[in-house]
């Protein structure tokens, strides 16, 4: 940093000049920025190359990529962030100009985007980014832009200095959809709720039947997650009837698969699986989403309830093989924690320890805490049935892994109580769990 300082107060420009370069995320050109004289782009050029802080690209003359050896975050961190802002404002529209069309090309416009602080137009690129990532399941990559959208519209829509265009309001709704559907690993029910509900509104504005059939069901998901059944129920029930004036055989079969959970929350656990196998089609198509893949695991584990856990493992199993052919490592993790669920169920713990190892390596692979948490306390469970207590104790430390308030999430999972408590009554919980059940002893029966 010394050198770099003495090199800059000696040529008058220059600091200008490296804070533009040093905005483009991986390389640059030495024409991208023809506005500064060319005698001061080389003298940064050879200074930058005796520091080994760039290196040259020999099939494309002029290029430079940055190296491992440049000090980029304290140059940056040297600049006052709102002229940061305009470097790298200036960065997304070269990159523009000069990237060629591609999914690498994208991803790198959309997060220069973010950091040029978001605009209107930027809604596009960044929400084709978010599902590039969703499309390879790189969940938290495609959580993080489908949030920067949803902020952005937050702002828009509290400001209210003009009407928001049509074209931006299917942008919002494409990003809170796809951001509810991923609440699945990550949850954050009760601001995604809001917007659900304002992007239900848009719909009737817009007056998209399909769209807002579609936002009913992902309404009564995000009820159904946190326990809120009343709500769900009506939610989902919306939906269904939005659904059968519709003639769409991909939505039908959603708002079937749908109408299983609502039999599951009223606990008639035969007209759920009726349900359930009227919906069934190709897992290809492109209607079975992670939700509706979700709501199908849901279903396997209701044949387990009814005595057919062996149908709930066929469809546990028939997902997995999905998930592994099409790399859907988030959902695949779930999937195997529903097995480990059954076995655990049927009392068949070797099967259960490996379904419930296996999920765990890929929640944590993943970063999905919400799967990691079931599929830990899933083992935890096996070894309190095996008299092994301390390591029960162990594995329970896993709840940790999520926020205190986000437990109830994984309250339909009982283990969660039966085995908490356990290790309470014994005395080695690793959680602090006596206001828990304080908490239920008083419950009553309404």
């Amino acid at each position: 940093m010394q050198n770099l300082e003495i090199f800059l107060s000696n040529f008058s420009g220059d600091e200008r000049l490296l804070h533009n370069f040093i905005s483009f995320p991986q390389f640059f050109s030495v024409d991208w920025l023809p506005q500064f004289p060319p005698s001061k782009v080389m003298a940064l050029i050879l200074f930058l190359e005796k520091q080994h802080w760039i290196v040259s690209n020999p099939e494309n003359p002029g290029y430079y990529s940055w190296s491992s050896d440049l000090p980029r975050q304290q140059i940056i961190d040297q600049i006052p962030p709102a002229e940061m802002a305009e470097f790298y404002r200036n960065s997304v529209n070269i990159l523009i100009q000069q990237l060629p069309e591609g999914d690498s090309s994208t991803l790198t416009i959309a997060h220069q985007c973010l950091l040029a602080g978001l605009q209107e137009k930027d809604l596009e690129i960044i929400a084709r980014a978010a599902g590039i990532e969703e499309e390879n399941h790189q969940i938290s990559s495609a959580i993080e832009l489908y949030d920067a959208i949803l902020k952005f519209m937050e702002s828009l829509i509290e400001k209210e200095e003009s009407p928001i265009s049509e074209t931006t309001w299917y942008l919002f709704i494409k990003a809170i959809e796809h951001r509810a559907s991923l609440s699945l690993f990550h949850p954050s029910l009760k601001k995604l709720n809001r917007l659900l509900l304002i992007a239900l509104d848009a719909a009737r504005n817009l007056g998209d039947l399909k769209t807002q059939a579609y936002l009913e069901l992902l309404t009564g998901q995000h009820y159904w997650m946190s326990f809120q059944y009343k709500q769900a129920i009506q939610h989902f029930d919306q939906g269904w009837d939005i659904i059968k004036q519709i003639e769409d055989e991909g939505l039908y079969k959603q708002g079937l698969k749908v109408q299983g959970l609502t039999y599951i929350i009223k606990g008639q656990f035969f007209k759920a699986i009726e349900a359930y196998e009227q919906s069934l089609g190709e897992l290809e198509s492109a209607i079975n989403n992670n939700f509706f893949l979700l709501a199908a695991l849901n279903l396997a584990l209701c044949y387990t309830q009814v005595g057919m856990p062996q149908r709930g493992l066929g469809i546990s199993e028939r997902i997995q093989n999905y998930c592994e052919k099409n790399l859907n490592l988030p959902i695949l993790s779930i999937a195997l924690a529903t097995s480990g669920m059954i076995f655990l169920e049927i009392k068949q713990f070797k099967k259960g320890r490996l379904s419930f190892g296996r999920a765990l390596e890929f929640a944590r692979r993943d970063n999905l805490p919400m799967v990691e948490v079931i599929a830990g306390i899933g083992l935890a469970s096996i070894e309190c049935q095996e008299g092994n207590f301390e390591s029960a104790a162990e594995h329970y430390k896993v709840l940790w892994r999520i926020r205190k308030s986000s437990w109830y999430y994984v309250l339909n999972f009982y283990p969660l109580i039966d085995t908490g408590y356990i290790l309470h009554s014994r005395g080695i919980s690793p959680i602090e769990l006596k206001p828990v059940f304080d908490f239920l002893y008083q419950l009553k029966k309404d």
